[in-house]
């Protein structure tokens, strides 16, 4: 009887783990639902939003902070040395993944005059399958999102 009910136990957590890795597996790397989801969280906390680059200035926010769950840190790593607030809404996967979430920046042109940019690793250097889209969203507010995975595809209507 015990080698039964291990046989059963046994069967029980193979289907239940398979179960776990296709689900894990089919999340979706969705860019336009993380915009909407950031677009979301922009727009129902933007005043708080300004009131935090207000009382840290951007020049002070050296390290990163939270706000309601989010971390947000100062950063000019990116964008042509830019200095900007990264609002980190949300990310999926390890060991690569994808990140998304807001960006400030007191330089209204990190992008430059563009409306959105695209950063391909492999179409702009030949290997490599990191991806960095960036679109302005409104005067000194940008949408990032960055799959370290390659696997989004990002036929991304212009706005």
């Amino acid at each position: 009887m015990n080698k039964k009910f291990f046989s059963i136990i046994s069967i029980v957590f193979i289907f239940l783990g398979l179960f776990c890795f296709i689900c894990f597996c089919n999340r979706t790397n969705n860019y336009e639902k993380a915009r909407r989801d950031s677009i979301q969280f922009l727009n129902a906390n933007i005043k708080d939003l300004k009131v935090i680059l207000d009382k840290d200035s951007i020049d002070n926010v050296k390290e990163c902070s939270k706000y309601k769950k989010i971390e947000y840190c100062f950063s000019n790593s990116n964008y042509n040395g830019k200095e900007y607030v990264d609002f980190e809404v949300n990310s999926q996967g390890f060991l690569g993944g994808q990140y998304w979430g807001i960006i400030y920046s007191k330089n209204d042109d990190i992008i430059g005059h563009n409306k959105i940019e695209i950063y391909d690793q492999y179409m702009d250097e030949g290997t490599g399958n990191n991806i960095l889209i960036t679109e302005k969203i409104k005067k000194n507010w940008y949408f990032y999102f960055i799959d370290y995975d390659g696997k989004i595809e990002y036929k991304i209507k212009l706005r």
